[in-house]
């Protein structure tokens, strides 16, 4: 089974546990434009948020980890656009932090 993790900007761990799966084919990241945008963070934040993420995509490419990094205006099209461009049989997501990301997370399973 080819499985590809979701790794959202909240879930950076240096031992991420959907890393230890043993099918895993290829590590999703989306900067979601509108996600961001909907809630009110400070500029600097933002900065630092992206900041962290594009270097945790860094790292694990140096892992010999493959990473689709993307940017879409919402996370969902980010999703549909990973999963046109690769066969997997499975999305896995550890469970966010943020209320509206873990109500949309059922949605996308």
């Amino acid at each position: 089974m080819r499985t590809s993790p979701l790794i959202l900007g909240d879930g950076l761990l240096e031992r991420h546990p959907d890393l230890a799966l043993s099918d895993v084919d290829r590590v999703v990241m989306i900067e979601a434009g509108r996600l961001v945008r909907a809630r009110p963070y400070h500029r600097k934040k933002l900065v630092l948020m992206e900041s962290a993420m594009r270097h945790y995509a860094l790292d694990l490419s140096r892992q010999r980890i493959e990473v689709d990094y993307l940017q879409a205006d919402e996370l969902e099209s980010g999703l549909k656009n990973h999963l046109s461009r690769f066969s997997l049989e499975r999305l896995v997501a550890m469970e966010p932090d943020s209320h509206l990301l873990r109500a949309r997370l059922p949605a996308w399973s």
